[in-house]
């Protein structure tokens, strides 16, 4: 039969292993946590630059179509003001001649 002081002193090594046991868990739990944590905040990341890569491709040939547009209306004045002034032209001419000869 055991004492009364070996089995505090039985009692008291049961906690230490249990402390241990703990101990050895709590750190289990925390690199397991870290692990997941780095795992998620790198699937974010590479979730964000893929976002951030369709975002660009998007912006690019959203602005082509800008661009396109614009230089399809600015042709469209040019093509506006070239006729205006070919329109004009025989008149000029024939305004210039008249002067050169006036002045004959």
């Amino acid at each position: 039969m055991q004492t009364m002081l070996e089995r505090i002193a039985d009692a008291e090594k049961q906690a230490d292993l249990i402390l241990e046991e703990a101990n050895r868990q709590a750190r289990e739990s925390v690199a397991a946590a870290k692990e997941q944590a780095e795992t998620a905040v790198a699937e974010a990341a590479e979730a964000e630059r893929e976002k951030t890569a369709q975002a660009l491709a998007k912006a690019e040939t959203d602005g082509q179509a800008l661009g396109e547009s614009i230089l399809s209306g600015v042709r469209g004045e040019i093509s506006s003001v070239r006729a205006a002034a070919e329109s004009k032209l025989p008149d000029a001419v024939t305004y210039l001649l008249e002067r050169i000869e006036a002045t004959l």
